[in-house]
């Protein structure tokens, strides 16, 4: 049986190594983390699988269809999660990244008053080999906006700009059904 002395020493030894672990995942972030992502433009999507890095998912899926009345009753929108650390650049720090993101449904862009957002509220600082802070994001983002839309194919063209005034653009067509 182990004294009190020991327990408490083996217990404090466990915590150190737990603490030193969880430390150095904050501190060893992964290679992606450590470079400025690189952008690029998308066709309108096929499947699931063709949706760019800066976002995890598109709502409704490409080629999909929805119920018109589901979207009647707003129990459904046209929306995106966007990966903000996916489109950051160096020396991004306090970027409202939602003034940045417009939708455009069959060629006329959608007003932000019919925009409603959530955040993941997970804020992380992006670092490279040498410790520098590139950028510093919270996110993802929830954006999905409430668009009145009639029975037939649609096309959802999604668009961020990046501080260097690059835009990036994702498209894809699902369909209202009755």
């Amino acid at each position: 049986m182990l004294k009190t002395n020991d327990r408490k020493r083996s217990a404090y030894f466990l915590f150190g190594i737990v603490l030193a672990l969880l430390l150095s995942c904050e501190i060893n972030q992964p290679e992606s983390k450590t470079n400025t992502p690189t952008p690029y433009s998308t066709p309108a999507s096929k499947t699931a699988a063709t949706i760019p890095h800066y976002l995890s998912e598109v709502f409704p899926l490409p080629d999909s269809e929805l119920s018109i009345s589901n979207v009647e009753d707003q129990k459904v929108g046209i929306g995106v999660t966007l990966r903000p650390q996916n489109v950051a650049e160096k020396g991004d720090f306090d970027v409202n990244w939602i003034e940045r993101c417009s939708l455009s449904i069959d060629g006329t862009a959608i007003s932000r008053e019919m925009l409603s957002v959530q955040d993941g509220i997970v804020l992380t600082e992006w670092k490279n080999e040498q410790g520098e802070v590139l950028f510093r994001v919270s996110g993802p983002y929830y954006l999905t906006w409430h668009v009145p839309m009639d029975v037939g194919k649609h096309q959802a063209v999604f668009q961020v700009r990046r501080t260097s005034g690059m835009i990036l653009e994702h498209s894809w067509q699902f369909s209202i059904v009755p």
